[in-house]
């Protein structure tokens, strides 16, 4: 018998907790996409600002972008580093750390010095300091709104491209496309299964989303030194010009998610040059090493020991579609720049 008054029977109030849940359930997917589109904007008011410091290096610069970023030490000579760097993570042994920034100051307690700004005799560290930093045009990186770092710091946005064009002790010829020297995802650790390195797409919600990729294209040789056969030869200075301005970049900004292919759509097309059979993104009618490099990759259309190969694939353990043919004998790098919510490619 029911009991009189204002109450609910236990009944009733399951089936009301019940009607909330499922209403929660329904309302949390639409909850999280709009969460994540509205943190897809913020990467890309990021990647303007940028762009906006390139465009504003090259003004001051005849014209070129940053390539690799030289700087002269007068205890160790001319040191190059990976040019456009970002902010860099702290780590706990081998593992990269969630809160990448731009070193300012000496880390207190770090042995290892990696992230020290400044070598001993003062001179900036390009391994640490990259060309925008240095010249004054970017103080620190927008923030990564896909990585909360707790308090007020924020992580800012990391360059997940290495380049780093020399290897080596000195009178080493310059070697760009040594693995050890390129890197497209450069927070990807090693493993057994992939042992040059994880795919891009394995480690895309830790290190893919809300970073950024900046590749350098076309470097400018004005003074037509020859670099790799007569780098021996060479003074520290005409060593010191080599891929350190370029005429051309791609820089490409991570969204929520790697399956995202909006901005990808037609890129194999748009940039694949028949008659050098591989990728021209900056239309200069020639290939450079870094194009060079990618369209092996995506010729061979395997892992392999390419680091693009390994780090492009589209999905964990296989290749997907890339390096697939397509017509006219185009080859599919597409999955490449999948999860890119901002894309920008410029050149000759």
């Amino acid at each position: 018998m029911r009991q009189s008054g204002n109450g609910f029977t236990l009944i009733e109030l399951l089936v009301v907790m019940g009607v909330i849940l499922i209403l929660i359930s329904v309302a949390m997917p639409a909850v999280n996409v709009a969460r994540n589109k509205a943190k897809d904007t913020e990467v890309k008011a990021g990647c303007n600002n940028i762009q906006a410091a390139i465009e504003q290096f090259a003004v001051d610069n005849a014209g070129c972008y940053p390539g690799a970023h030289w700087e002269e030490s007068p205890n160790l000579g001319y040191l190059v580093g990976p040019g456009v760097i970002g902010g860099l993570p702290s780590y706990d042994g081998t593992e990269p750390r969630k809160d990448f920034t731009v070193p300012k100051t000496d880390i207190p307690g770090d042995a290892t010095n990696w992230r020290d700004p400044y070598v001993d005799d003062g001179t900036p560290n390009p391994q640490v300091l990259d060309s925008l930093v240095v010249g004054g045009y970017l103080d620190d990186y927008p923030a990564n709104p896909f990585i909360s770092t707790g308090g007020a710091a924020k992580s800012q946005m990391s360059n997940v491209f290495l380049f780093n064009p020399i290897l080596g002790s000195a009178g080493t010829t310059p070697t760009p496309l040594n693995s050890g020297s390129l890197d497209w995802d450069r927070y990807s650790p090693a493993s057994a299964s992939l042992p040059t390195a994880a795919s891009m797409r394995q480690q895309y919600l830790d290190f893919g989303r809300g970073m950024f990729t900046y590749i350098p294209l076309n470097p400018v040789n004005n003074a037509g030194t020859d670099f790799v056969n007569n780098w021996n030869n060479l003074a520290p200075d005409e060593r010191a010009q080599y891929y350190r301005r370029c005429r051309g970049y791609i820089l490409a900004g991570w969204g929520a998610s790697r399956m995202s292919d909006e901005l990808a759509k037609g890129l194999s097309h748009q940039y694949w040059n028949g008659t050098l059979a591989g990728l021209d993104f900056d239309h200069s009618l020639t290939l450079d090493q870094l194009e060079t490099d990618m369209t092996n990759a995506v010729s061979l259309g395997s892992p392999g020991s390419s680091w693009v190969g390994c780090e492009l694939r589209d999905t964990a353990g296989s290749v997907g579609s890339f390096g697939a043919a397509l017509p006219g004998g185009v080859r599919d790098f597409n999955p490449a720049l999948f999860g890119a919510v901002f894309l920008k490619i410029t050149g000759s």
